[in-house]
């Protein structure tokens, strides 16, 4: 009988001891929303976890969706809206462009607005809202007078070269090097590399071919035709 009694008396002795341990530290929280600091691809569309619960495994951003505030302390993912970019679904040659009240959209463009035109000739324009320039991929009749102050080549075969010292009238000079020193002669024509190349004054003369009269000076009313014909003729006259 005793011993039964002592047993009983260890027994509820263990019992209380156990009763006074502390109880086990119970986990933190887990965040409802994660980042990830490190081990994430570069680059990477994996970011936030946008989801209001428990932490979960980070999941892929949606197309064209950005990561922004829900309003209620958390965030998500959704179009960018408000101030306003809606990205919505664009195809090829879209511009994003205002939509009148506050937001903007994708849209195409058709052309440059009328208020713009026409571009002024210092913005690079022509000035009028007519096609008056000359356009060089296409076939186009010009009219009006055109002055040129540079060569003018065509190809290889026909050049035509400015004369700023000359102030002699009606003279034709074609080819590189024609009449290059004329001042003051009228009424000559010259075609061919360097023909009547030296002439300042002379007056009348005819020189065809390659350094026709090419050593004329003041000499007149003289015509050579041919290569190197009369080229070193400078004053006579014929």
């Amino acid at each position: 009988m005793r011993l039964l009694t002592v047993i009983a008396l260890v027994s509820c002795l263990a019992f209380a001891l156990r009763a006074e341990e502390p109880a086990p530290r119970q986990p933190a929280p887990k965040p409802e929303v994660g980042v990830r600091a490190a081990g994430l691809p570069v680059p990477s569309s994996f970011k936030f976890n946008s989801s209001t619960g428990a932490a979960k495994p980070y999941m892929a951003a949606p197309v064209g969706q950005a990561l922004t505030a829900d309003g209620a302390g958390k965030s998500s993912w959704a179009f960018i809206k408000g101030e306003q970019i809606d990205s919505g679904a664009a195809s090829t040659g879209m511009v994003l462009t205002a939509n009148g009240t506050g937001g903007s959209i994708w849209g195409t463009p058709s052309g440059i607005p009328a208020a713009l035109l026409p571009i002024s000739i210092a913005n690079g324009g022509t000035g009028s809202s007519t096609q008056n320039f000359v356009d060089l991929a296409t076939d186009q009749s010009i009219g009006g007078n055109k002055g040129f102050n540079g060569t003018l080549s065509v190809g290889r075969t026909f050049v035509v070269e400015p004369r700023p010292n000359s102030s002699g009238s009606n003279n034709l000079f074609i080819g590189r090097g024609a009449g290059a020193s004329n001042t003051v002669g009228d009424y000559n024509v010259a075609s061919g590399f360097n023909a009547l190349f030296s002439n300042t004054s002379g007056f009348l003369n005819i020189a065809s071919g390659h350094a026709a009269l090419y050593a004329n000076t003041t000499g007149s009313n003289n015509v050579a035709s041919g290569d190197s014909a009369l080229n070193h003729n400078t004053t006579g006259n014929s």
